[in-house]
């Protein structure tokens, strides 16, 4: 049992589980919070990372005070209803596996969305881990052999 965790393959497969592992976790909180940190950049964007409803938003819009932003985080149980659905999808567009992409305009701001499932996440890195696992690494005369 010693010798499991020797291969540098077997380490980065425990390192992606534990990642998934954390990400299922956040995953699963999406749909009971909305989480939301709001990052500083010193320009005059205004960029947000909102976890809600089993999927990861990356908003930026325009600001005129790019000062007076400072980062925070804020956490707030979530209602979830069809009408907050349709206000989340308003002006979005799904072009690949469910990763939506648009624009929200509203009456004085643009707001563009880009919101990720998090499934796109935690079923390449599960089948990265499992393959990392269990299959068995190359003998060095095998490696010599195929050069």
């Amino acid at each position: 049992m010693s010798g499991f965790f020797k291969p540098w393959r077997r380490k980065c497969a425990v390192v992606i589980v534990a990642m998934s592992c954390i990400t299922l976790a956040v995953w699963l909180r999406s749909f009971l919070y909305e989480d939301t940190v709001v990052l500083p950049t010193g320009c005059s964007l205004y960029p947000t990372v909102t976890s809600r409803l089993g999927r990861l938003e990356i908003q930026v819009e325009p600001t005129a005070i790019p000062s007076a932003i400072h980062f925070h985080w804020t956490a707030e149980t979530l209602v979830t209803t069809e009408q907050v659905r349709h206000v989340l999808n308003e002006g979005m567009r799904s072009p690949f596996l469910g990763i939506q992409v648009g624009i929200q305009r509203g009456s004085q701001m643009t707001r563009y969305v880009a919101a990720i499932p998090y499934w796109t996440f935690i079923l390449p890195a599960t089948f990265a881990s499992f393959w990392l696992l269990v299959s068995k690494p190359k003998s060095a005369r095998q490696v010599l052999q195929s050069v």
